[in-house]
């Protein structure tokens, strides 16, 4: 796991963002109040920590490079005083991390590891706590567990190289062309063992071909005869595809749509002509932790409607909020695509299935 100290980085910058959001969902706050602080401010008259343990917010994070720096910059103009240590690893890095330390936590925050599709797989090490916004969330977003807290969607997408698809004379459109003899060992994957973002791109392709049927399931098996390459990390198999390395991977749309803002040229997002689903992720207050509410109300900021508001306008976000809040530019509605319902009652009733079918698959050729 790498650890990322980022204090009071570009905070002037972030506010102007934060202005331009406030603004585009009218500046409320949504129905939410309870625990929150009123501006966000770890100041308090006569208390230098504002309450709070210390100004200290330690948080085990999925997000990396740009997509860090803004939520820092968000964070740190919402809590002026606030010393933010990112420690960024993998969700299974992260929870694996959040056990070991569980007798003595050195933690506060999981952010954009806690997803739907785990259930209540790692509930016991997270405080029991739902944001005082969650019902301001739709329906479908609010928290399933009482633990987790859901501010964003990220679809399952293919992440072509258009210099190599053109080269190899291919017109990639969906998951039936990843067979093509052309791309065997070209095409690129996380490990669905170790990565949310991985597993949610497995369940992205039964959701589109049938959950846990013989179709998705002979798919995955024709993929991985067709030489289907497992990347160390989501930044390394991004790296990989802007690279040349690699023809496609099946990506995270959020770390897709992070290539092409950041201006390369040679890619391109593709949103499956199957189908395309996404999984959903948040954020927990680690148990124990050192200072839970601090956690607290920095996990209040970041669901609340403005918040949601704030990192829409900045990074390619859905969010989850049901408020009027600005959309990212290059995040295509819904309505250009052929979106589909994940069926997370099944995942949280099997949620070892999507895993062992995967593990028996590519023993079968590792093996």
């Amino acid at each position: 796991m790498r650890t990322r100290r980022l204090m009071r980085t570009g905070a002037l910058g972030a506010a102007a963002v934060l202005t331009l959001a406030l603004a585009a969902c009218g500046g409320g706050t949504g129905s939410g109040s309870g625990s929150g602080t009123s501006n966000g401010s770890t100041e308090s008259a006569g208390n230098e920590t504002g309450g709070y343990e210390s100004n200290k917010l330690v948080v085990y994070t999925q997000l990396v490079d740009h997509d860090a720096e803004v939520f820092t910059e968000l964070i740190e103009a919402q809590f002026p005083d606030i010393e933010l240590e990112m420690v960024y690893g993998s969700t299974g890095e992260s929870i694996a991390r959040i056990s070991a330390e569980s007798g003595n936590p050195q933690g506060d925050m999981m952010l954009g590891g806690a997803n739907i599709q785990d259930g209540d797989m790692h509930a016991a090490l997270f405080e029991p706590w739902v944001s005082d916004y969650d019902d301001t969330l739709e329906p479908e977003f609010r928290s399933s567990n009482g633990y987790f807290n859901y501010y964003n969607v990220g679809a399952s997408v293919l992440l072509v190289n258009t210099d190599i698809e053109k080269e190899l004379g291919l017109d990639i459109q969906g998951y039936a062309d990843l067979l093509a003899p052309e791309l065997k060992g070209k095409v690129l994957s996380g490990d669905p063992l170790k990565s949310a973002g991985a597993l949610s791109g497995i369940h992205g392709i039964h959701t589109a071909l049938g959950l846990d049927s013989d179709e998705a399931w002979d798919f995955i098996d024709a993929l991985l005869a067709n030489g289907l390459v497992i990347g160390a990390s989501s930044s390394a198999q991004t790296a990989g595809i802007a690279g040349g390395e690699y023809a496609v991977s099946i990506a995270n749309e959020n770390t897709a749509i992070e290539l092409i803002a950041s201006g390369l040229t040679n890619v391109r997002v593709v949103y499956p002509e199957e189908g395309t689903s996404g999984v959903i992720t948040g954020l927990g207050i680690i148990k124990g932790g050192p200072n839970p509410e601090l956690a607290k109300d920095v996990g209040n900021y970041i669901m609340s409607p403005e918040g949601q508001a704030a990192i829409a306008v900045e990074m390619p976000r859905r969010m989850t909020t049901s408020a009027d809040i600005p959309t990212h530019e290059l995040l295509p509605p819904l309505s250009e695509i052929n979106w589909l319902e994940r069926d997370w009652e099944w995942v949280h009733e099997n949620p070892d299935a999507l895993r062992k079918g995967w593990e028996e698959l590519f023993t079968k050729h590792h093996s």
